[in-house]
């Protein structure tokens, strides 16, 4: 499926390390409608932002999830009808290229919210921080697929983690990150088994990176001593997501990527 880079680009977590670098290269690519969503926050580089509540998530409740999700699609509706406003004189001059029901409206979603918080059985933050962690990852994850749903998208990016892959479980010090990834990783694998039945569009290509470490600020300052040359560089990470935005038939459908940096080099495996 071929989307023009007129189309846009939704990213959620537009305010993260991550998310800033990717925003950045999809601007130096030339992408000139990228919406940027955040919990309060918003992306100078982006051309329109979404500034989410950060209670809605913390408390929990279906109602107010529903909010959010709703907001999310509003403010998506609002860059396409833009979008098309712009571009309508070309489709007016060319009628073969008018829209139809399958016609994709946007690029991508690339869902690059996360974080990271901790906890064992016995601490006292173990559940505000499993909180935390799944809706920046998980509920992320889930409004991220209801866009692609409802804007027929060739490409939805969703957040997993190294440490979820292969049989050997998450440290136990980390299990609200554990719980949260793990659930971001079971829904890539359920939707991707079946688009059509999980509502979204069958040429939609979903995948999911789970990367080591992230060559971050945050993270150098809580692991000085550690060896940096197999962190991967945000960067690297954000040209390599620009490429597959633009590519998107070279993704392999339904894989979670475990992005490995070794002396410096990066590789998606």
């Amino acid at each position: 499926m071929f989307v023009p880079k007129s189309h846009p680009v939704a990213v959620f977590g537009s305010c993260g390390s991550l998310g800033r670098a990717t925003v950045t290269e999809l601007r130096r690519r030339g992408f000139p409608h990228l919406l940027g969503i955040d919990v309060g926050s918003e992306n100078a580089e982006c051309t329109a932002n979404l500034q989410l509540s950060s209670s809605a998530a913390a408390d929990g409740q279906v109602s107010s999830l529903r909010l959010q999700q709703s907001s999310v699609l509003d403010a998506v509706a609002k860059v396409v009808a833009e979008r098309a406003a712009q571009s309508s004189a070309a489709s007016a001059a060319t009628p073969s290229s008018s829209s139809t029901a399958t016609t994709p409206q946007l690029s991508a979603v690339l869902c690059l919210a996360g974080g990271w918080a901790g906890g064992n059985a016995a601490s006292e933050d173990l559940l505000p921080n499993a909180e935390a962690m799944i809706a920046s990852s998980l509920y992320a994850s889930l409004i991220s697929v209801s866009v692609a749903a409802r804007f027929n998208t060739p490409l939805v990016v969703l957040p997993g983690a190294a440490p979820v892959l292969g049989a050997q479980a998450c440290p136990p010090f980390m299990l609200p990150y554990a719980v949260a990834k793990a659930g971001v990783h079971q829904l890539l694998a359920s939707a991707s088994s079946d688009l059509a039945t999980a509502g979204l569009p069958v040429e939609t290509k979903l995948m999911g990176i789970a990367p080591r470490t992230l060559d971050t600020t945050v993270n150098r300052q809580n692991m000085p001593d550690a060896d940096f040359s197999c962190w991967t560089p945000l960067p690297e990470l954000a040209r390599q997501l620009a490429n597959w935005v633009e590519e998107p038939s070279k993704v392999v459908a339904g894989k979670m990527y475990e992005v490995v940096t070794e002396s410096g080099k990066t590789e998606y495996r």
